[in-house]
């Protein structure tokens, strides 16, 4: 993933430094660097979900239902909130990304409550921290994938937003 970020931000920054684009094309390409880091900073994260869960596997730790049942509705909202910000960038789709935006408070508000009920797990002796009891890691990681996906969205925004488009998108 690294060596295609650098490939690609050294294409753009080439093309960019030409002096032969107009100044909407500098702040797409501006906008598809933004976009390009975006998505590496998703990669690394997920990679770092991938080694947490790996450690969690070398130790034996067994991760309770009730974990994974949360597990999954965050990774439930972070899929979708993915698949939508790259259908919003491919189509150009504003309210889709808009959509998008909007869906970063679910996943603020189930890290949050995901922290909380793993606390309650430790306080309440249904589980025993321990090094590799590494879940709220794996919450931070999932939270900062949707801050990722919202900064693309964000970028669609700026990037094919135009004063009738924004009416339309924002009922102004």
């Amino acid at each position: 993933i690294d060596d295609y970020d650098q490939r690609l931000h050294k294409y753009l920054i080439d093309l960019a430094q030409k002096n032969e684009l107009m100044e909407s094309d500098t702040i797409r390409v501006t906008g598809y660097l933004d976009i390009i880091n975006d998505l590496e900073r998703i990669g690394d994260h997920l990679n770092n979900i991938g080694e947490l869960i790996s450690v969690r596997y070398e130790y034996g730790l067994l991760t309770p239902e009730m974990m994974q049942e949360e597990l999954k509705e965050f990774y439930d909202l972070i899929d979708g909130m993915m698949v939508d910000a790259f259908k919003a960038f491919e189509t150009r789709n504003l309210k889709l990304a808009v959509h998008v935006i909007d869906k970063e408070v679910d996943a603020d508000r189930l890290e949050k409550q995901f922290k909380h009920n793993h606390t309650q797990r430790l306080q309440d002796g249904t589980l025993v921290l321990s090094p590799e009891n590494n879940y709220v890691d794996i919450l931070a990681n999932l939270e900062r994938i949707a801050d990722h996906l919202t900064n693309i969205s964000e970028t669609v925004l700026l990037l094919y937003e135009t004063p009738a488009k924004r009416a339309t998108v924002f009922g102004k």
